[in-house]
């Protein structure tokens, strides 16, 4: 799904101190959104400090029919002890005590190799090289303003299958 059919889908715009993310509030005789572009494989799990972000991301996520998780710190990620060997990780950049490149390195440590995608507000080249040889999949920025983070999401989704 795309933004455009978020956009007419939904209402009311989400905000955030990253900016709009997407729109809520199915106005009345709407229908439902339709399938999903993938077949999901397991779920999206979303790590970023910043609650608005991370509601934000719900919803539109949910959305698109997708099981979601959210996380505040790549600490709260580390001590989930039931992380699934299928779906994808959405990863801010910046962090508290551990950057998003800390958090996936850890998480390979521990043989947890999920597709990764990593989103900032500074997607610099220097970054996006970075997260290249680290293995992420993508970088988005922030805030979202066009698909690239939904088609990144399926994407990883279909990957991990």
């Amino acid at each position: 799904m795309d933004a455009s059919r978020i956009q007419h889908a939904c209402g009311a715009a989400l905000e955030t101190n990253q900016g709009i993310v997407a729109t809520s509030g199915l106005r009345e005789g709407d229908e439902a959104l339709g399938a999903p572009m993938t077949k999901h494989t397991g779920p999206v799990l979303v790590v970023d400090d910043d609650e608005a972000v991370r509601h934000s991301l719900k919803f539109v996520l949910e959305l698109e029919g997708l099981d979601v998780r959210l996380y505040e710190d790549g600490a709260g990620l580390l001590r989930d002890a039931a992380l699934p060997h299928m779906g994808c990780l959405v990863v801010d950049y910046w962090m508290p005590d551990m950057d998003g490149f800390q958090l996936v390195g850890r998480l390979r440590d521990r043989n947890v190799d999920l597709p990764a995608i990593l989103i900032t507000a500074r997607p610099s080249f220097d970054l996006q090289r970075r997260a290249a040889d680290a293995g992420f999949r993508r970088v988005v920025e922030k805030p979202f303003e066009d698909s690239s983070l939904l088609d990144g999401i399926h994407d990883a989704l279909a990957a991990s299958a």
